[in-house]
């Protein structure tokens, strides 16, 4: 069967062509699979060190839709005199964080998200240091990822974080994340990368902000995790048990 046909007349509908567009991208984009993680909380354990540390990954495939609806908003924010440079959830105003979580909510099967958190006070002192507490994380998540998405078809993983602040800590943080990517994809010849990017760089590094500043919230507030509000595929993988 040939790939669905792809329209440009100026008399069909923006919402049916957007249709057709995503059905034809969906069959025929490149199988790559895309890990976009941030994180929420800090890794001091001392008098200024938050409750826990949250990890949430926002996996897709291209061709990243929702980000053009991102890209289309920031516009329409300009053009109402709002200077925004890129989306950040817990430094955005009430009423810009409505509107990119109702364009995710319109989005909802753009993105499968895994979040995964740790109670800091639990963690044993021989793991305080960042590079355990994030290799942990990491392995967990990626374990989780990697049981539920379907990687028949993937031709290549790659990771994307927002950039790191210091080289030190880029090598400190990224040297046992690439060992466990290798264990974990180079035994089924899966091509990975990891990559640290600057957030305003990428809208999906946006948008993987804006997944973990909800499940912040709903765990900081005591409350079940209703990310299902506005992702139905999110996939709580839970606490790090020690």
């Amino acid at each position: 069967m040939g790939a669905p046909q792809v329209t440009w007349s100026r008399s069909e509908t923006s919402i049916s062509r957007k249709v057709d567009e995503k059905e034809f991208w969906r069959d025929n984009a490149g199988r790559h699979l895309y890990m976009y993680l941030d994180e929420s909380g800090n890794l001091d354990f001392g008098r200024n060190g938050t409750p826990y540390f949250i990890m949430t990954c926002a996996v897709a495939r291209r061709p990243f839709l929702a980000c053009d609806s991102l890209r289309s908003y920031r516009y329409d924010l300009w053009e109402q005199g709002q200077d925004v440079e890129k989306f950040h959830a817990c430094e955005d105003p009430n009423d810009v964080r409505k509107g990119v979580y109702s364009i995710l909510s319109s989005s909802h099967d753009e993105y499968r998200v895994y979040s995964i958190y740790v109670t800091k006070s639990e963690v044993p002192e021989d793991m305080r240091t960042p590079d355990a507490i994030y290799a942990k994380v990491f392995e967990l998540l990626i374990n989780a990822i990697y049981s539920e998405e379907h990687l028949a078809w993937v031709e290549s993983a790659i990771v994307v974080t927002d950039k790191l602040p210091k080289d030190a800590e880029r090598r400190k943080v990224s040297r046992p994340l690439k060992k466990y990517m290798k264990k974990k994809f180079q035994s089924r010849h899966i091509p990975y990368s990891l990559l640290h990017h600057d957030s305003s760089s990428d809208m999906n590094l946006q948008v993987a902000d804006y997944f973990c500043w909800a499940a912040q919230r709903d765990l900081a507030q005591g409350k079940s995790w209703p990310m299902v509000k506005v992702l139905d595929q999110f996939v709580k993988v839970g606490k790090v048990e020690f």
